[in-house]
């Protein structure tokens, strides 16, 4: 599974890359993505795909789920000889939603085996795209409203320690 992440202003600040397999299970995955929201502040994704290009770009650019069947005979595959190389062949990732539907990240994931899109599955994984995206606009709101308590207990501190007194009204 590879996941990115872009900031306020649109742009791609974190990437994140999990191997997964079936006998792991889920919580590898998890925890990796709970890192990856972690770290969004501080990391910046070296090579920003063009819009529309690979699977990240199309799904950036639709605003929607998108299916590989085989990647490395797609022409608008860029990794397809790395994928090859890797034993990787059917794809498909789900954009991340934000409230008015604007593309927050996108997750991608990787099979060895070539796939028939399954339309079921990718309007299941539409829907979790939406809810991963709820939650991190929550997340990022509760993060911009600790920062603004801890600013506001840093200037009464302030005030306190200079003896200013600052008139509090209810």
């Amino acid at each position: 599974i590879r996941a990115g992440l872009v900031d306020s202003q649109g742009h791609v600040v974190c990437r994140s890359s999990v191997p997964t397999l079936p006998q792991r299970g889920l919580a590898p995955v998890l925890d990796s993505m709970a890192t990856l929201c972690r770290s969004v502040a501080g990391n910046r994704w070296s090579s920003v795909r063009a819009c529309g290009i690979g699977l990240p770009g199309r799904i950036w650019s639709s605003a929607a789920p998108a299916w590989i069947r085989d990647v490395v005979r797609d022409t608008n595959f860029p990794r397809s000889s790395y994928a090859g190389q890797c034993g990787l062949h059917g794809a498909f990732g789900l954009p991340i939603l934000g409230p008015r539907r604007e593309v927050l990240g996108v997750l991608e994931f990787f099979s060895a085996s070539i796939r028939k899109p399954d339309e079921e599955l990718l309007s299941l994984l539409a829907d979790l795209g939406n809810q991963i995206g709820q939650y991190l606009v929550r997340r990022r709101a509760e993060e911009a409203v600790l920062e603004t308590e801890r600013r506001y207990a840093d200037l009464i501190r302030f005030a306190q320690e200079q003896n200013i007194d600052i008139p509090v009204t209810l």
